[in-house]
């Protein structure tokens, strides 16, 4: 069966080989170009049916690329999605009047990206064509990428390779991993990371060389498969602690503002921690605030200045830019919580869970655990430069 031809424009070596990777995974025949002029060369003998163009590049843009390609009448049947940074006011006419079919923000959201594509292949070029946004514009998102594409790449450099000579890169890439998976979001890699980097620093060595090798390989290649999984967005269901369930079990959550992708993911995790999500598109959609438990809402939302005067308990989610815009309403903090895009499943349902206590508690003071003043030490020898 023949491979969907994809073509990927971007100056940024690392998205070309995370998008590489995750559209080679889907199926896609992936060719990938440094900038716009590496592109013009390999269309002179590769037809893709999209491209994936990054707008700010140097010299010729994307956008000036786009225009030139649909001036061309060979290549004008070719679906363009602009990649961009920076999704400002006017992006989306830009896009359009260049012959974008769309455009997807950075850091690239790895758990749409194959979706979006396959999406805007089967509706060819559409007359209207909707926009699809990945995770806005964070830096976090963007460490989490590159961790992932990192641990992608130097797992099976060690995986094919490893030997006693790498067994030292191995333990000081290991402590690396362990020491931001956590941070990033991905605990799982974190603590595997932790136990090879122990089993390296063992001393004596408890097992033979070749045996020693054979445990190591076999971890590393345990990690790799992590790597792979969660640069797809595979991830394994979260079994909630029974504190978390005792709170949420049977809850109605109304899930406002999101897009169908966004709102299906949102409503798994919930489902997960045994609660209702209900989806709707603007706060307009609910009938009454009385048979719904609590809301999540996205910042750029019509009508959320409304809910600052309710008691229902709200997280809201969007990009740092969102809140600075949106956020004028004076919410409490026992009423309000705030979820910074990218955001995780779980992330949403602890903080849920976190508004839900405390309105219980709120209710009966008898049950208020009085709050406690934290200490903390940080020391760590991972340096960010």
């Amino acid at each position: 069966m023949r491979r969907d031809p994809i073509l990927v424009v971007d100056d940024n070596p690392m998205n070309l080989k995370l998008v590489r990777f995750l559209l080679d995974s889907e199926g896609f025949e992936v060719h990938t170009a440094g900038d716009s002029t590496e592109a013009l060369t390999v269309l002179k003998d590769f037809h893709p049916r999209l491209i994936l163009m990054d707008i700010q590049m140097p010299g010729m843009d994307g956008l000036q690329l786009t225009r030139v390609l649909k001036a061309d009448p060979t290549k004008s049947d070719i679906v363009i999605l602009a990649l961009t940074a920076y999704a400002m006011v006017g992006d989306e006419e830009a896009a359009r009047s260049a012959g974008c079919a769309g455009y997807i923000t950075k850091p690239i959201d790895t758990r749409t990206l194959a979706a979006t594509v396959k999406q805007h292949l089967g509706k060819r070029q559409a007359v209207k064509p909707a926009l699809e946004a990945g995770d806005q514009r964070d830096l976090l998102a963007e460490m989490r990428n590159n961790f992932l594409v990192e641990g992608i790449e130097e797992g099976e450099r060690l995986v094919c390779g490893f030997s006693e000579e790498l067994a030292e890169r191995a333990k000081r890439i290991s402590h690396r991993w362990a020491g931001i998976a956590g941070t990033l979001g991905f605990e799982e890699i974190g603590l595997k990371a932790r136990g090879v980097e122990k089993f390296l620093d063992e001393t004596p060595k408890p097992l033979s060389i070749e045996e020693h090798q054979g445990r190591v390989r076999s971890d590393l290649l345990e990690l790799l498969q992590m790597f792979s999984e969660a640069a797809r967005g595979k991830k394994k269901l979260t079994a909630y602690p029974k504190a978390i369930l005792q709170v949420l079990s049977g809850k109605t959550v109304a899930v406002v503002g999101f897009r169908p992708a966004e709102a299906a993911r949102m409503s798994g995790a919930l489902a997960q921690a045994q609660a209702y999500a209900l989806a709707f598109p603007d706060l307009a959609g609910i009938n009454t605030l009385e048979s719904i438990h609590a809301i999540v809402i996205h910042a750029s939302a019509a009508g959320l200045a409304a809910l600052a005067a309710s008691n229902t308990p709200v997280v809201v989610v969007g990009s740092a830019a969102e809140m600075i815009r949106h956020m004028e309403p004076d919410f409490s903090e026992q009423t309000c919580d705030f979820v910074v895009a990218p955001w995780d499943g779980e992330e949403i349902v602890l903080r849920l869970h976190g508004l839900l206590a405390k309105q219980a508690a709120s209710q009966n003071p008898a049950k208020a655990i009085p709050p406690q003043k934290p200490r903390a030490v940080i020391a760590d020898d991972y340096v960010t430069k």
